[in-house]
């Protein structure tokens, strides 16, 4: 039944008139409805493969979230028919390999209940043989009335007696037995089952935990109200090795990587794989205790790997970024590794922003001023903005990629952004931008630009601040509220990057 959304897909789109290129559909306005309807549906795969097979349907969750980011951009005929072609391969493999995990399963389930028969057949057996033998001793017993002769009364009574005992420590000595080896077939029973539990734990390409594994991991400590952290680990710029050298150099790095971990790692620290190229760790202990901890990891696992490629040995150097959030009580386990998340993002783009920050300085400024027109260089006016946002991860990650621009200043809420706007004015300046969150303590983002906005027609003012409002809303109607707030541009958070800068050339704020 999982083919389904995707021969009507491929359907679809075959049946629409060709346009330009052969490879290209027309527009058409059912088409993004039906490609949001697949992605969905390759996800809930995911997740009922999960729920299905823990063992397997991670591989399977993965692959097919992978697929279904490959949606996301241009579609086009040759594209749909290799997804359709991907899918139809993971999801055969996957269901192969569950039938005979299960089948396996059923077989070690089976060998225990016929070695419980046996040995119940065992103890049927020995009773009634031994009932046998304890009658023929009765009798015996009962013959004595009959004799006369103490003397034989008295052999007659050993005899039976040595008779009876022979038969109790034969009968004791084969239930020991029967009972060691059920003793042992259970325990080797339990030991497969230990071996499939943790097998079904690990991640089968780095053989470190998997996602599921750490996430009851972390809500066994949240539950035991333990302090801790963790720590979400990114490798920069892999999916560039994996375009250039192919995936298998890529899982060959992936392994190097996940055993460097390991060794940078504390004994008592957990570590698993998150996801494609993203692990996450588990750090006990208060958070005063980690930052160490990061750096010793950061310079163990930030070094050259060498790997095999189709031309031979290549070495690789290997970046990664780090994001550390510490556990609050009373958080989920969601908001906590959105947090870590968010870190993570926020050194990357403090890395990307020092590797721009050396590209721009090893360039000349006449060199870039000869494309402009009678020398003029517009870039050279520094922008000066503002970030008013509460969350101090965010706040860290927009103020690094704005100061890239020139001089970028912070407020924690809307008061202060209010202030530091009137504080900017009345010493004869102005801000070019204003980066307001929408949702903020003490004022919000839509109060906070509705005053700026009233002090700058006071005033009098001629150029007004650009404004871009942030917001974890992805619904119209607050977006539309924003936009009737006077803002100019909005973002939907986990904060783009990517977008960021199109709105600040989109708003005329750098070139």
């Amino acid at each position: 039944m999982f083919s389904v959304p995707m021969i009507s897909l491929k359907k679809y789109i075959d049946d629409l008139p060709v346009a330009a290129s052969p490879d290209v559909p027309e527009d058409n306005g059912a088409l993004p409805s039906m490609l949001q309807a697949y992605r969905s549906a390759l996800r809930e795969m995911g997740d009922s493969s999960l729920e299905a097979c823990p063992k397997l349907g991670t591989d399977l969750k993965q692959s097919l979230g992978a697929i279904e980011q490959s949606l996301s951009g241009e579609i086009n005929r040759g594209l749909i028919a290799t997804v359709e072609n991907e899918v139809r391969q993971r999801l055969q493999k996957w269901g192969s390999g569950t039938a005979g995990y299960y089948r396996r399963k059923a077989s070690e389930v089976k060998e225990l209940l016929i070695a419980m028969a046996h040995t119940a057949d065992s103890f049927a057996a020995r009773d009634l043989r031994y009932a046998e033998q304890i009658e023929d001793v009765t009798r015996s017993l009962e013959s004595i009335a009959t004799l006369e002769d103490l003397a034989d009364v008295r052999a007659s009574i050993r005899t039976s007696a040595a008779d009876l005992k022979t038969s109790v420590d034969r009968m004791t000595e084969e239930g020991r037995q029967a009972i060691a080896r059920l003793r042992d077939e259970v325990s080797r029973s339990q030991a497969r089952t230990e071996e499939a539990r943790e097998s079904a734990s690990r991640d089968m390409l780095t053989g470190l935990h998997n996602r599921v594994w750490v996430e009851k991991e972390i809500e066994q400590r949240m539950n035991s109200e333990t302090p801790f952290c963790i720590a979400i680990v990114d490798i920069d710029g892999f999916k560039q090795v994996n375009d250039e050298h192919g995936h298998l150099v890529g899982d060959e790095l992936l392994q190097k990587f996940s055993a460097e971990l390991q060794s940078a790692n504390r004994s008592t620290d957990v570590i698993g794989r998150w996801g494609g190229d993203e692990f996450i760790l588990i750090l006990d202990g208060a958070g005063s205790e980690t930052p160490a901890q990061i750096d010793r990891l950061t310079i163990g696992v930030c070094k050259s790997y060498e790997v095999q490629s189709n031309s031979g040995r290549l070495t690789l150097t290997i970046n990664a970024s780090i994001g550390l959030a510490e556990h609050v009580p009373g958080e989920t386990i969601r908001t906590l590794l959105s947090r870590a998340d968010l870190a993570m993002y926020a050194r990357k783009a403090e890395s990307h922003a020092h590797a721009a920050e050396r590209n721009q300085q090893s360039s000349s400024v006449e060199t870039m001023c000869q494309s402009r027109q009678k020398g003029a260089c517009p870039q050279s006016r520094k922008m000066k903005s503002l970030v008013a946002e509460d969350d101090a991860t965010n706040r860290k990650l927009l103020q690094t990629v704005l100061s890239q621009y020139g001089v970028c200043n912070v407020a924690a809420d809307g008061r202060e952004a209010v202030s530091a706007v009137r504080f900017a004015r009345e010493n004869h300046q102005s801000y070019d931008l204003v980066c307001m969150d929408l949702r903020m303590p003490l004022m919000d983002g839509q109060d906070a630009i509705r005053e700026i906005r009233k002090q700058e027609a006071a005033a009098g003012v001629l150029k007004p601040a650009k404004i871009i409002v942030t917001t974890v809303h992805s619904k119209m109607e607050d977006i539309t509220t924003a936009l009737l707030g006077r803002c100019n541009a909005y973002l939907v958070k986990p904060i783009d990057i990517a977008k960021l800068r199109k709105e600040l050339k989109t708003l005329g704020l750098i070139q």
